[in-house]
């Protein structure tokens, strides 16, 4: 059995409610999957990170200074940093969050880079792979979730016969696994990471995502499932053929 835990503002808004988040996932091994929301207050006069993270773009977008707006967030997420004794920078994180700001990025994502500095900080503390939702969750233009964006039978005929032929090895570790998804991302005409595609969208087909999702439905029938990986590890190579 696999787990997904999600964690309130208050139960990580410093590094002590942080600790007690840890010790929740730790105490049950099928607990995998950690979905923290920004931090809360930390006492009744406190301000909770995503009403600072508001009126901070608040600023930028009237065009004022927000820079020490911004700098009272940072040491937000740096106490609790400190205080979990992390080797860990957010600093760069920072640079592209003012960045954004000053471009009008807009209010969602301003908000949103509460849980994803959140989500950061859990995953080096509790030694996971950080996964940003916005490298594996698509909307449309008009707002539908987008499900698999590969619907030519073709084409995903032609990636599934040649992922299972050539790169599909039962014995590769999560990072080799992924790294062959990559190339045969890049095979067809993919781009290997989601941000490449987002910058040069006209230069790819799509990306590796995409090329994971067609194999995800061919083999689960969903676009939505657990970690891929670990479903295929557990299906075993002589089910997993029978699928395709």
């Amino acid at each position: 059995m696999i787990k997904v835990v999600k964690f309130g503002g208050s139960s990580l808004a410093n590094a002590a409610q942080f600790a007690k988040a840890g010790d929740i996932v730790r105490a049950e091994e099928c607990r995998r999957y950690v979905v923290p929301s920004a931090p809360g207050k930390r006492n009744a006069k406190d301000t909770k990170v995503t009403d600072m993270l508001y009126d901070c773009y608040a600023s930028a977008e009237a065009e004022e200074d927000f820079k020490m707006k911004l700098k009272k967030i940072k040491d937000r997420f740096d106490s609790i940093i400190n205080g979990l004794n992390l080797k860990l920078s957010l600093e760069e994180e920072f640079r592209v969050i003012a960045e954004n700001f000053a471009k009008k990025a807009g209010r969602d994502y301003a908000a949103s880079r509460g849980e994803y500095l959140n989500g950061i900080i859990m995953a080096a503390y509790l030694g996971y792979e950080f996964i940003d939702a916005a490298e594996v969750i698509f909307f449309d233009k008009n707002g539908e979730f987008e499900y698999q964006k590969v619907t030519d039978e073709d084409e995903i005929t032609k990636i599934v016969k040649t992922y299972f032929e050539k790169y599909y090895n039962e014995t590769d570790d999560k990072q080799i696994w992924f790294n062959k998804m990559k190339d045969l991302a890049e095979e067809f005409g993919y781009a290997r990471e989601v941000k490449e595609y987002k910058q040069n969208p006209d230069n790819y087909k799509g990306h590796v995502g995409d090329i994971s999702t067609v194999i995800r439905v061919k083999l689960t029938g969903r676009c939505n499932t657990p970690d891929l990986y670990e479903i295929m590890k557990v299906l075993g190579k002589e089910e997993l053929l029978k699928r395709v």
